[in-house]
């Protein structure tokens, strides 16, 4: 494990007119933080199980620097110039490596998951003709695409919590099938959301993709964007009885089940829909953003209300919903802002925003806004709001350059955060990391400073 140097350093975040500025306080620094290097990074998702162990999934190039004398590499990407070497790891509630897991071949994470027994799923995207997962205990684990042509898929893979795969399988229907997110439904389904491409008329278009796969990973249902227009899934989450909320954007037309909306502009509109567990979708509500924009993640409350966060032109957008689809309040960032979210988590009363923004004005329900400036070209951020959607706090980081807010998991009183950088300095209040490549970090933060 390494651990970051302590330095003496600040946030440069700035107040406007129209905001507030962050008070000292209010840029902790973590208990803890960890770090890993490689040619290239995509750091992708967190969860945590009951124990507080840690599991974080992302994608590297060719090479994974884990510590001064543990490096893992893919042969078959050394000249790739993209990450695409799919990894998973565990560390324990300090921070300390167990296993780490990872696939040869082509591939991308999309997510991990830990269902009610204590299994580890993840899914993720498939470029290659097969992937070689290599287990903890170095055994491998042979996947091939069936030949009939698919030039990509998903990939599942459950894991034990020592590392061991137990099962992984292969999902195509020769639609170049890319998955955004997924959830463990109550009964231990699979439901993942994402998009389709295929070429008409010369042309490339995207709709969107719902898939059902029960516990043995066999699908029971999928649901699809027809041919007009264009759409995409980006966010999903259950509900207790097993219902399915998701949500994402559309350009022109979208058409779901007997649900058809038109979009006359050609820019992109945010929809959130309601699916219950057969798949037959329960409701859609495309009304509660005016302006062009698109949801990005989502999580139920312990009232079956849904928060929403995602873009409205650009613009940090925040809501929540009835468990009708009822628009309960919606707030929008209305200065200049470009913010992109990673993840809603939902703490007793409260919840919290995860992202990244090269600026931001995070907007709330009463007339208090805070404008984050960035210290390089991007910050990561997590943010506190009440269920009425009143700002509570925003914490961020950054160096030089640009950094990145990927997922975050909540534990306790503690957050966990994963993220990584395209450059060499990632700063929180007075903690720095120093490295000469690409780096994935995870820090630990105490939510009750």
């Amino acid at each position: 494990m390494r651990i970051s140097l302590l330095l003496l350093l600040y946030f440069s975040i700035q107040s406007l007119g129209f905001g507030q500025e962050l008070d000292q306080s209010t840029r902790i620094d973590p208990e803890w933080v960890i770090d890993f290097q490689s040619r290239g990074f995509i750091a992708d998702d967190i969860a945590i199980d009951d124990w507080g162990n840690i599991y974080s999934t992302g994608s590297f190039n060719a090479e994974l620097q884990l510590n001064d004398s543990f490096q893992i590499r893919n042969p078959n990407a050394q000249y790739d110039m993209i990450p695409n070497t799919y990894f998973l790891m565990k560390h324990d509630s300090s921070g300390n490596l167990l296993w780490v897991n990872y696939a040869i071949g082509k591939s991308r994470s999309r997510g991990v998951e830990i269902d009610a027994q204590g299994y580890i799923y993840t899914i993720g995207n498939v470029f290659s003709s097969r992937l070689d997962f290599i287990s903890s205990n170095n055994s491998i684990s042979y996947l091939e695409k069936p030949r009939t042509g698919a030039s990509r898929g998903i990939f599942i893979c459950k894991y034990d919590s020592l590392g061991n795969i137990l099962k992984s399988h292969f999902h195509s229907n020769n639609e170049m099938e890319d998955p955004q997110d997924f959830k463990i439904d109550r009964d231990n389904n699979l439901i993942i959301a994402g998009n389709i491409f295929y070429n008409e008329n010369n042309e490339l278009k995207r709709n969107y993709l719902l898939l059902k796969f029960n516990a043995n990973m066999e699908l029971v249902w999928q649901r699809k964007g027809n041919g007009k227009g264009r759409s995409h899934m980006l966010g999903i989450t259950t509900d207790k009885k097993g219902n399915i909320y998701a949500t994402g954007g559309y350009w022109d037309y979208l058409k779901i089940e007997n649900d058809s909306f038109l979009f006359e502009n050609e820019a992109q509109k945010s929809f959130i829909s309601k699916f219950n567990p057969e798949g037959q979708l329960l409701w859609i509500n495309t009304k509660f953003n005016p302006y062009s924009g698109v949801g990005t993640v989502l999580n139920i409350d312990a009232k079956n209300h849904i928060i929403l966060a995602g873009s409205s032109s650009s613009n940090l957008m925040v809501a929540r919903f009835k468990r009708n689809g009822k628009l309960k309040w919606w707030i929008r960032a209305d200065k200049g802002s470009s913010t992109y979210t990673s993840k809603v988590l939902i703490k007793d009363k409260t919840f919290f925003i995860i992202g990244a923004t090269t600026k931001s004005l995070f907007p709330s329900t009463d007339t208090k806004t805070i404008y984050l400036k960035p210290n390089g070209g991007q910050d990561f951020f997590f943010t506190q709001y009440n269920l009425k959607g009143k700002l509570l706090s925003v914490h961020s980081g950054g160096g030089n350059i640009s950094d990145y807010g990927d997922a975050a998991a909540i534990y306790g009183q503690n957050l966990y955060f994963l993220g990584h950088v395209l450059g060499n300095r990632t700063f929180f209040k007075s903690k720095v990391i120093n490295n000469k490549d690409y780096t994935m970090w995870i820090s630990k933060f105490q939510l009750s400073k």
